[in-house]
C-alpha cells in the first residue's frame, strides 16, 4: 500500500513538472538579429512585466559590487536566490566586457537568466502540489489527496506562475508546505516540535517572497496557542523555537529591513497602499472579483462546491475543530484584508496563494460528499467531474506558453516586408520588439497622438497593440466617458489602411477580469500605413474587431 501511494504520488508530481516546465522559455526571442541582437534584450520582449526586477536587479548587483537589491516592493528571497545562481554561471563575466551601463533593466539580462529563475517558480509550484496533497491526505485520506492534488496540478493559475520569475509560485509553494506541517504538529506528539519548526520555517520563507504570503503565519500561531492550550510535552520549548524561527527567517530573506529601514519602509507603503487604498471598487466588489476568479480559474465550479462542502464537514464535526481553525485563520483574515483591493483588475497573483486552503477543502469536500452517495461509481464520477474545468484550462494555459507570441509573427513580417529606415511608431504597451538599428522607433504611453499628428513627424507606419485596450475593455468598473474615449482612439486608426493583423487567440474566460493571462500574453497587433510608400509594403487581410 506504502508504495502505490509513492508511485502515484510521483506520477502527480511529474505531471505537475511537466505542466510548469513546458513553454518555461515563452518569450524568447525568436530572431536576435530582428531585435537588436544577444546578449541584450529588446525592451519590448514579451515576458512578464515584474519579471526584470528579480532577473535584472541580482545581474545589476554583480556588476556594481553591493549586495543592497535596493527593491523592497516584494522581499528579497528570489533576488538573492538569483544572485546567487548567477555567481555559478559566466553570464556576470560576460557582461562586464559590455557596455552595460547604458542599458535599462528590462535590458539589461540575457534571456537565460530569465529561464534560470523561472526554474526556481516551477519548484515552487511542485512545492504548493506536494503540500496540498500531504495537508489533504491529513484531513480526509488518500482519495482526498489524489483530488486535491490533481486539481492543484491543473490549476491554470498555479501553472500560469510557475512560468515567470516573479515571487508568486515560490511564496504559494512555502505556505502550502507551512499549512501542511502546521496540521501536521498537531496530530504527532512526538514529533511536534520539528514539524512545528518547518512549519514556522516555511512560513517566514513565503512571506519572504511575498508580503501577502505573511498570512501563513496565523496558522502556524493557531497550531502553536493549540499545542500550549492542550499543554502537549515539550510543547513551550518548540512553539517558543517556532515562534522565534518565522521572523528570523523572513528577515534573513529581507536584510535590508535591518540596514536599508527607511528605503525598505517607503517602497513597502507604497506597494501596500497601492493594493490596499483606492476607490476603484468597494469591499463586496472586489471580493468578488477575486473569488470568482478563484472559483472559475483556480478550482472550477464543481471544485468549488467540493471546498464548500469540505468547509462545512470539518466545522460540523467537533471532533476536527483545531483543523477547521487553523484553516479559517487564514482564509478569514486574507479575503478581508489581502483580498479587498481596490485594484482586483491586477490582482491575480493575491489569488494563487490563497488556493492551497481551498484545494485542500475541495478534496476533503469530495470525500464527504461520496460518503453520502450510494452510486456505484460515485467517487470517480465526481472527481472526473471536478477535474473538468481545471484540465480545460490548465492545457489552455500551457498551449499559450508553448505558442509563439503574437508579437514575434508582427516582427517577422515587419522584418520580411518593410524596408530599413521606416519611420515606425509603436501605438500601445508590450507591442512588437523591432531592431532599433534597423527602423527609426518611438512609443508613447499617454497622450496618443492622431494619425494626422503621426504624418505630420514623418512616421510611415503604426502598429498597435491592443493589449491596453483589451485590459481596460474587460474592467467592470471602467467609466463610460472613459470607454467612449477609448472607442474613439480606435476608430481613428481603424480607418487607416490596414496592412497586416496578427488576431489574439481567444479562449474560454479570457475576457473576465483579474486575469492577466489575457492581458500581455498574445496580444492582437494591427499594423497600418500613414504614407503612400509604406501602403505599397502589404495589403490587409483581417478586418479589425
Amino acid at each position: 500500500m506504502a508504495r502505490r501511494v509513492i508511485g502515484w504520488g510521483v506520477l502527480l508530481l511529474l505531471v505537475a513538472f511537466g505542466l510548469r516546465i513546458a513553454g518555461i522559455d515563452y518569450g524568447q526571442p525568436v530572431a536576435p538579429e530582428r531585435d537588436g541582437g544577444a546578449p541584450f534584450l529588446n525592451a519590448q520582449v514579451p515576458i512578464h512585466p515584474d519579471e526584470y526586477f528579480y532577473v535584472s536587479i541580482p545581474l545589476q548587483m554583480h556588476l556594481q559590487g553591493r549586495l543592497n537589491p535596493q527593491f523592497y516592493e516584494n522581499p528579497s528571497l528570489l533576488i538573492y536566490a538569483n544572485y546567487l545562481t548567477y555567481a555559478l554561471g559566466d553570464n556576470v563575466s560576460a557582461i562586464a566586457q559590455l557596455d552595460w551601463q547604458s542599458r535599462s533593466l528590462r535590458e539589461l539580462a540575457p534571456f537565460p537568466l530569465y529561464v534560470i529563475g523561472r526554474v526556481y517558480s516551477v519548484l515552487g509550484g511542485l512545492l504548493a502540489v506536494a503540500g496540498t496533497v500531504a495537508a489533504a491526505r491529513l484531513l480526509a485520506g488518500r482519495w482526498a489527496a489524489l483530488t486535491a492534488g490533481l486539481v492543484a496540478a491543473f490549476s491554470l493559475p498555479l501553472i500560469q506562475h510557475a512560468h515567470y520569475t516573479t515571487t508568486t509560485s515560490l511564496a504559494t509553494g512555502f505556505g502550502a508546505v507551512s499549512l501542511w506541517a502546521a496540521l501536521a504538529a498537531l496530530r504527532t506528539e512526538g514529533r511536534h516540535r520539528w514539524l512545528y519548526v518547518l512549519a514556522a520555517i516555511m512560513g517566514g520563507l513565503a512571506a519572504g517572497s511575498r508580503y501577502n504570503a505573511a498570512a501563513y503565519a496565523l496558522p502556524v500561531f493557531v497550531a502553536g496557542l493549540l499545542l500550549l492550550w492542550r499543554q502537549v510535552p515539550g510543547a513551550r520549548l518548540s512553539v517558543g523555537l517556532g515562534w522565534a524561527a518565522l521572523p528570523l527567517t523572513f528577515l534573513l530573506t529581507t536584510p535590508g529591513i535591518l540596514f536599508d529601514f527607511s528605503e525598505f519602509w517607503r517602497q513597502f507603503t507604497f506597494i501596500y497602499s497601492r493594493y490596499s487604498f483606492g476607490e476603484a471598487v468597494g469591499f463586496f466588489e472586489a471580493l468578488y472579483y477575486e473569488y470568482r476568479y478563484i472559483i472559475l480559474f483556480g478550482l472550477g465550479i464543481p471544485g468549488a462546491l467540493a471546498a464548500v462542502i469540505g468547509l462545512g464537514a470539518l466545522a460540523s464535526d467537533r471532533r476536527r475543530w483545531a483543523d477547521s481553525a487553523l484553516l479559517l485563520a487564514f482564509i478569514v483574515p486574507y479575503s478581508i484584508v489581502v483580498l479587498d483591493t481596490p485594484v482586483p483588475e491586477i490582482s491575480d497573483q493575491l489569488t494563487v496563494v490563497a488556493l492551497p486552503p481551498w484545494i485542500v477543502l475541495a478534496g476533503a469536500g469530495l470525500v464527504a460528499l461520496t460518503g453520502r452517495l450510494r452510486w456505484r461509481y460515485a467517487r470517480g464520477i465526481l472527481l472526473v467531474g471536478t477535474l473538468v474545468m481545471p484540465v480545460m484550462l490548465g492545457l489552455t494555459a500551457v498551449t499559450l506558453f508553448t505558442t509563439m507570441d503574437t508579437r514575434y509573427e508582427a516582427q517577422r513580417w515587419i522584418s520580411d516586408h518593410v524596408p530599413g529606415g521606416t519611420r515606425i511608431f509603436l501605438l500601445g504597451p508590450y507591442n512588437v520588439p523591432l531592431n532599433l538599428e534597423t527602423y527609426s522607433v518611438e512609443q508613447r504611453f499617454v497622450d496618443f497622438p492622431s494619425p494626422e499628428d503621426l504624418r505630420a513627424e514623418g512616421f510611415e507606419i503604426v502598429v498597435v497593440s491592443d493589449a491596453l485596450a483589451f485590459f481596460r475593455a474587460r474592467l467592470g468598473h471602467l467609466p463610460q466617458a472613459e470607454r467612449e474615449a477609448l472607442a474613439q482612439l480606435w476608430s481613428d486608426y481603424t480607418a487607416l489602411p490596414q496592412l497586416y493583423v496578427v488576431p489574439r487567440p481567444r479562449w474560454w474566460g479570457d475576457t473576465i477580469m483579474p486575469n492577466n493571462l489575457s492581458y500581455w500574453h498574445h496580444p492582437a497587433i494591427h499594423i497600418y500605413c500613414l504614407t503612400e510608400r509604406a501602403c505599397a509594403v502589404g495589403q490587409a487581410s483581417v478586418e479589425f474587431d
